[in-house]
């Protein structure tokens, strides 16, 4: 039962190598069972290094290279890459209508045969930044002939593009990625570089996070909910099957039309020297995963003054939590089911003994909620701000992307979405 990933532009071919490194650190710390659920859930054995099921897509080769030449223990498949030497100029039309268009049939190819050498392929996920070209552009189209020609359950990983701004047009390009993302996938996770780079300097201590630091922490959020769980009773050692909670994540977070959205809180996150003095209770972890879903804020500044009944709380759809390490078998969940105060429709949990990543215990919760309203509100507000004046609308045209694409189909979808989850 495996799984596939494709990775689009810098962004997500980045942290593709850091999710992929992240999996393998933890079959160099566990028993060989839970090593042999990680490889064929998300590698494949060809006889030497274990090998990324996973395709590589980029216009311009300087980042696919640099992920195929990294000295490391597993490798990616130099036939599942795709590249090209002209770039997408952090268009979202350039990358969609004109790459998308003409190379639709060789990357679906490569992705169909990555598909194809898994013995029971379960679903795929989606690696991208909404703010670039290649990403946001190459990365919608790809979505579209998976949805259409594969049909199996897609997962997208996506990064929000800091508040600030990165490019100038950044606004159009991660509106327009998200309205098409919206109708090709099953859900969509979302990390906000905002988050990730506050992660790495208040967590981490890195005063001057780089994209390596924050798509390690990205990575490390991914790996901590999608490596392989082995039930209680089951042992680490045992070979006789292990569960990845990645379908269950798609069917219990993603069933509901029109809620397509997820975010993830996850503790403890601390640097590396840290680790071996922390001795966090799985009740407080629990109790701050609680906390910070409720308030929708991140630790270590958790807002603790926002509770299950207020009216500002960050209301849920539904949950899946994943416990790892000592002694989580006993550990009490109670508060991360939110179905009196948050009308959650569904929650679920798995459990693993197996430590993950030197920590002694973890807790990740990942949730359908209210986390993605205000900075889709404010994206919305923007974008349709700018489209008025028909600010930069020019570089769009001359890719054959209209006007009313953003008026008639992006901000309908996104309105629509913003709606649903303000009327939970």
């Amino acid at each position: 039962m495996s799984t596939v990933c494709v990775q689009l532009g810098q962004c997500g071919n980045q942290l593709g190598y850091s999710f992929f490194n992240s999996l393998y650190q933890e079959t160099t710390r566990n028993g060989p069972g839970f090593g042999n659920a990680v490889f064929n859930s998300f590698f494949e054995d060809n006889g030497g290094k274990p090998q990324a099921r996973a395709v590589l897509i980029d216009m311009e080769p300087k980042v696919v290279n640099a992920c195929l030449n990294k000295e490391k223990n597993w490798k990616f498949n130099e036939r599942s890459v795709f590249c090209q030497q002209e770039g997408s100029g952090n268009n979202w039309a350039f990358g969609y209508n004109v790459h998308g268009s003409k190379y639709r049939d060789v990357i679906l190819d490569k992705v169909r045969k990555e598909g194809e050498k898994c013995d029971i392929l379960r679903s795929m996920m989606l690696l991208l930044s909404l703010a670039g070209g290649t990403g946001s552009g190459v990365g919608a189209s790809v979505a579209e002939s998976i949805s259409e020609e594969l049909q199996v359950p897609l997962l997208g990983a996506v990064v929000w593009p800091y508040s600030f701004g990165e490019v100038i047009l950044q606004n159009y390009n991660t509106a327009l990625t998200l309205a098409h993302l919206i109708e090709a996938t099953d859900g969509l996770i979302i990390f906000q570089n905002d988050w990730l780079h506050y992660t790495a300097v208040n967590c981490l201590s890195v005063n001057s996070p780089d994209f390596t630091h924050m798509n390690g922490v990205g990575a490390s959020a991914l790996s901590s909910i999608f490596a392989p769980v082995f039930p209680s009773g089951v042992s680490s050692s045992s070979s006789q099957y292990a569960q990845n909670p990645l379908q269950k994540v798609l069917s219990n977070l993603c069933s509901l039309p029109g809620y397509p959205f997820l975010n993830v809180v996850t503790e403890p996150i601390e640097s590396a020297s840290s680790r071996e003095f922390s001795n966090d209770s799985w009740a407080t972890l629990v109790k701050r995963c609680a906390q910070m879903q409720v308030s929708n804020t991140q630790a270590p500044n958790i807002n603790w003054s926002v509770h299950s009944d207020s009216p500002s709380r960050n209301k849920t759809v539904s949950s899946v939590a994943v416990l790892r390490g000592r002694e989580c078998a006993s550990a009490d969940t109670s508060q991360l089911k939110f179905q009196e105060n948050f009308h959650c429709f569904k929650y679920a949990e798995f459990r693993s003994e197996l430590e993950f990543a030197k920590y002694e215990r973890k807790c990740t919760l990942i949730s359908n909620s209210q986390a993605i309203l205000h900075p889709l509100d404010t994206l919305v507000d923007k974008t349709f701000e700018m489209s008025k004046t028909g600010a930069y609308l020019h570089h769009y045209n001359k890719f054959g992307i209209e006007n009313n694409h953003l008026l008639e189909f992006a901000f309908p979808s996104l309105e629509q979405v913003i709606f649903n989850y303000k009327n939970i």
